[in-house]
């Protein structure tokens, strides 16, 4: 999915046909020479796994699994967030992965994760911006504290990305693609919560904006609504200064009152433009 980026160093075709994948039949020789010392491999692991994302990890243990390159599996895999419950990984596989990053100081796994939060498959980047490129599959959205970030809010369903995303000092960089199946969405606002149909858009993590939306889309049978703007940075979440249009759609004759109680003014085929400013905290709907 990621693509070298212009102007970076370019290797000769002999060491990119050759040169890489003799690299990984040595590293597997090395490891079946040495007796796979997987305390170390443990101990560096879990290391670069803390500083990669936050977590307080702890593997309970490691094994070899046949193939080319050599790759580990891990077993009592553990993640703990700040202020979070911890979760337990049902499957971790962790080889090293084909890519000229080694080549630039920057080593590289291909990964296939699974747990109560949804699965993951890709290629995690190690170094100064550790990142991630891949997908993440079947995460289920009741379990995430959307709550925390938007007081009121929940939502159902189960949530596909994919994409490239890096994390740098000032915050995330990349671009991901969402959709999500069947679900709903409540809010304090409204009194019972949306189903939907489909939940789809894209969202890009870039220097001039926290978040920048394209097209997100909700089809629903009670209602239908496109969102894009941007979300600002701010280094508190809910002081994120929000720049967002919004197209809803009302589907449902008795949607209409709710909608309008929230200020929203629907024309006769029960649309309505909406502009979002203010703050996460505090928006502004006009």
């Amino acid at each position: 999915m990621s693509a070298a980026t212009a102007g970076e160093l370019e290797l000769p075709r002999w060491a990119r046909s050759w040169g890489i994948p003799l690299g990984c039949v040595l590293l597997t020789l090395f490891f079946f020479v040495t007796g796979l010392p997987t305390d170390r491999i443990g101990a560096y692991a879990t290391a670069k796994l803390r500083a990669a994302t936050g977590a307080d990890v702890t593997i309970r243990e490691l094994g070899l699994g046949l193939g080319l390159p050599v790759a580990l599996s891990a077993q009592g895999v553990s993640l703990r967030f700040a202020g979070a419950e911890p979760f337990e990984l049902e499957r971790a596989k962790l080889r090293p992965a084909w890519s000229l990053s080694w080549l630039r100081g920057r080593p590289a796994f291909a990964i296939d994760v699974a747990g109560p939060l949804g699965s993951a498959d890709g290629t995690v980047t190690l170094g100064a911006e550790p990142g991630f490129d891949g997908a993440i599959d079947g995460v289920d959205l009741a379990r995430l504290p959307l709550d925390s970030w938007l007081p009121g809010a929940s939502a159902d369903g189960r949530l596909r990305a994919e994409g490239v995303v890096r994390r740098t000092d000032t915050g995330p960089r990349g671009e991901l693609t969402l959709e999500v199946g069947e679900g709903s969405l409540s809010a304090s606002s409204l009194p019972v919560a949306l189903p939907y149909t489909s939940l789809r858009g894209k969202l890009r993590f870039t220097d001039a904006s926290a978040v920048e939306i394209d097209g997100l889309t909700l089809d629903g049978p009670m209602l239908a609504g496109r969102l894009e703007g941007t979300i600002g940075h701010s280094p508190i979440a809910t002081d994120a200064p929000l720049a967002l249009k919004l197209h809803v759609e009302a589907r449902e004759a008795s949607l209409r009152p709710m909608l309008e109680a929230q200020g929203l003014r629907l024309g006769p085929d029960g649309g309505a433009d909406v502009t979002i400013s203010g703050s996460v905290s505090a928006p502004s709907v006009r």
